[in-house]
């Protein structure tokens, strides 16, 4: 392409340009859909759209959705990478913590709990953070429906270690010794 100057000359546009207004790579109006910098950002014509924009059917650069540093579209959906504010990817989707049932793994994609756990911080069975109603008490990071021997429900949720002269106990105290 070329564009007038001084209202009389025409001079040739930077080779990345279809059509312009001015000799500089930053000057183009139009890309070459069939060149080697088929994508428009701006004013530039460039061979990939950069990070954080994708090329739409127009082959023009439109920014990401925000919880994506790159992307494949224009949705939430279309995370390639995910940004700083949504760091975990749930399927296709990046979101700032990973849902119920969820851990964030070491690829920061999130990955199911054991199915014993409620919520968990990995994969096995001993990563439980939280228990369902059915196995209530968590301890050494897994569920249980009652509380180990030597040890008594402390609260709903948790089991305490009974005394050292106790087998089985109601409390903490030596006095609190059922066996």
């Amino acid at each position: 392409g070329s564009y007038l100057t001084n209202g009389v000359n025409c001079t040739v546009c930077d080779a990345t340009c279809d059509s312009c207004d001015g000799d500089s790579s930053a000057d183009c109006l139009s890309c070459d859909v069939s060149s080697s910098h088929p994508a428009q950002y701006g004013r530039s014509c460039l061979s990939v759209c950069p990070d954080g924009t994708y090329a739409d059917p127009s082959l023009h650069c439109v920014s990401c959705n925000s919880v994506c540093a790159t992307c494949s579209g224009g949705s939430s959906s279309d995370c390639v990478t995910c940004s700083a504010g949504a760091p975990f990817k749930s399927g296709t989707t990046c979101v700032a913590a990973c849902p119920s049932r969820e851990y964030a793994n070491a690829g920061s994609e999130c990955a199911s709990c054991d199915p014993t756990c409620a919520e968990c911080s990995g994969p096995n069975a001993s990563s439980c953070t939280a228990c369902p109603a059915h196995a209530p008490f968590l301890h050494g990071g897994q569920c249980l429906a009652t509380c180990p021997s030597t040890h008594y429900a402390s609260s709903a949720s948790a089991c305490s270690e009974c005394d050292a002269s106790c087998s089985t106990c109601g409390g903490s105290l030596p006095t609190d010794c059922l066996t």
